[in-house]
């Protein structure tokens, strides 16, 4: 289906909101890495099943569930590590993703308001988003460690919407996550599933269930959305 067909009928775009780790920056090295520090500092052995339930925690819960099966540090000594290194990649290494820089300034000229939905603390957001230039372009910035909630809500996009001032059937999100892409339509909204690993999701099943599939920034328009 080609990109007009696909937002025919929908109006002009009122509203975007973006993920940012492995949609807008290119940070989900840096995760990969603390995850793997961080179990080996805690001594703990897990089966997938935990790494799973793991990786749907929030990041201090989490410490707390590997301190508690392995026991080798302390949840604070974990913490200050992980710390360190997330907060030095945000603000001296962290690099955006193809595309997206232009993408997101086009759309704020352009009269559409904007907002980054995330799970990362809003302290890594801001560093992040500041040192790659995106953060002048957003209305908001919002952090599910700030809320106590998940993604897989639809009511946190919608209630994102409200603060917007968008419909939701006006509005498209960005993620790289299929579940997110999930919840997206679940809130009424358009979704572009933005490829960056298979862990949150393959390209095909992206390309399935996403109203547009990219591999890149540089594959969309921004145009397209305001017209």
């Amino acid at each position: 289906m080609a990109f007009s067909e696909t937002i025919t009928g929908i109006g002009a775009t009122q509203g975007f909101l973006f993920d940012c780790d492995g949609c807008l920056l290119d940070s989900m090295g840096i995760w990969g890495a603390v995850e793997r520090e961080t179990i080996e500092m805690a001594g703990a052995e897990l089966t997938p099943g935990q790494l799973m339930e793991l990786r749907a925690a929030n990041f201090h819960d989490a410490i707390r569930g590997l301190v508690a099966l392995g026991g080798n540090a302390s949840v604070e000594a974990i913490e200050e590590q992980a710390e360190n290194r997330l907060m030095t990649f945000y603000r001296h290494q962290a690099t955006a993703k193809p595309g997206a820089l232009a993408f997101v300034k086009t759309l704020h000229e352009q009269g559409i308001r904007t907002a980054v939905v995330s799970a990362s603390a809003l302290r890594y957001l801001e560093a992040g988003l500041r040192r790659t230039g995106l953060w002048d372009y957003f209305d908001m910035v919002v952090s599910m460690d700030e809320l106590h909630a998940t993604k897989a809500d639809p009511e946190v996009f919608l209630d994102v919407c409200r603060q917007l001032g968008t419909r939701p059937g006006a509005t498209w999100g960005a993620d790289d996550s299929l579940v997110v892409v999930r919840t997206m339509h679940a809130a009424g909204m358009h979704a572009v599933g933005t490829y960056d690993d298979d862990a949150s999701g393959t390209f095909a099943q992206l390309e399935a269930e996403a109203d547009i599939a990219v591999r890149s920034f540089a594959e969309l328009d921004a145009y397209d959305f305001a017209r």
